[in-house]
């Protein structure tokens, strides 16, 4: 069975004003992220860090590199809940079964009734 403990921590005021300033650095760097991520449709917490790690630490010098990587985490956690572009039905290709895999349906797999390859 596992429990959680949770401890208040007992800080001064310099300290308690500096982990509020890192805080917002902290979502300043997600804010930097996220819209990476969303263009590439990543989601994936190596692929976000090489995409944007070193322009996250130029621009966000008051975070850490664990920090960043921490940010670059947080941002992946959520991209699986933001909602991805639907593709119009136009532009799909249609799509057949092969087992049990879907493949989309290519010019080149396309026979006449003799087996002949059809050309557009």
């Amino acid at each position: 069975m596992k429990r959680t403990f949770s401890i208040k921590l007992d800080t001064a005021d310099e300290q308690a004003a500096a982990l509020v300033i890192l805080q917002k650095e902290f979502a300043r760097a997600c804010d930097l992220l996220a819209p990476l991520a969303a263009e590439a449709y990543c989601v994936k917490q190596v692929k976000l860090h090489h995409l944007g790690y070193c322009r996250l630490r130029e621009e966000v010098s008051a975070i850490g590199a664990q920090q960043a990587c921490n940010a670059g985490f947080a941002v992946t956690k959520i991209c699986p809940f933001v909602q991805q572009p639907k593709i119009p039905e136009s532009s799909r290709l249609p799509c057949h079964h092969l087992g049990n895999t879907i493949r989309p349906i290519r010019q080149a797999d396309l026979h006449n009734e003799w087996g002949c390859p059809l050309h557009g």
